[in-house]
């Protein structure tokens, strides 16, 4: 005796499912979730790991006195925006970038290195002491402050991204 299904409910429904999950939107979403972290993780002074405090001389140098770290001006802050053109998708690869130069040594760190004048005999600068002259400045260097979230956390918040996509996507089709 043969068995008969009518597969048009469930045709439908994976149809819905196709067409409710196209790549570069479910790119863009993960892109987005990733950008988010960042803002969080700039808030809370890294999420993974703790940024390292700023040093007395350099609170004294700030602009402002702030003790904010990595958010002297904001532009490194604001260089992880949608305006930068943040996130960017390409295939099945979403890019989120800064367009500050200086950032990949903030994110990476840097060993010591030596501060000399341009255009003046002497340079100027802040410390906790006041100000000093000098004729150059063995810097130490700088922490690592990590910006973005490790492989690890990446895949995280892709998995969940990707997941409440097709959660909707199926919903959307189970009112079919």
């Amino acid at each position: 005796m043969p068995v008969v299904i009518d597969a048009r409910v469930a045709f439908a429904k994976i149809r819905a499912l196709r067409l409710g999950i196209e790549q570069e939107p479910a790119m863009r979403a993960v892109g987005l979730a990733l950008m988010s972290w960042v803002d969080r993780n700039f808030k809370q002074g890294g999420i993974e790991s703790p940024w390292r405090p700023l040093s007395p001389n350099t609170v004294a140098a700030r602009r402002k006195g702030s003790s904010a770290i990595l958010q002297d001006t904001g532009r490194l802050k604001q260089s992880w925006t949608r305006a930068a053109g943040n996130p960017r998708v390409m295939g099945d690869v979403v890019f989120i970038t800064s367009n500050v130069k200086y950032a990949e040594f903030h994110e990476n760190g840097a060993g010591p290195y030596i501060i000399k004048p341009r255009r003046a005999q002497v340079l100027r600068f802040m410390t906790a002491n006041g100000p000093r002259f000098a004729r150059f400045v063995r810097h130490p260097g700088l922490p690592a402050r990590k910006m973005t979230p490790s492989p690890g956390v990446v895949q995280d918040i892709t998995a969940r991204t990707v997941q409440s996509i097709v959660d909707r996507a199926e919903a959307a089709a189970n009112k079919l």
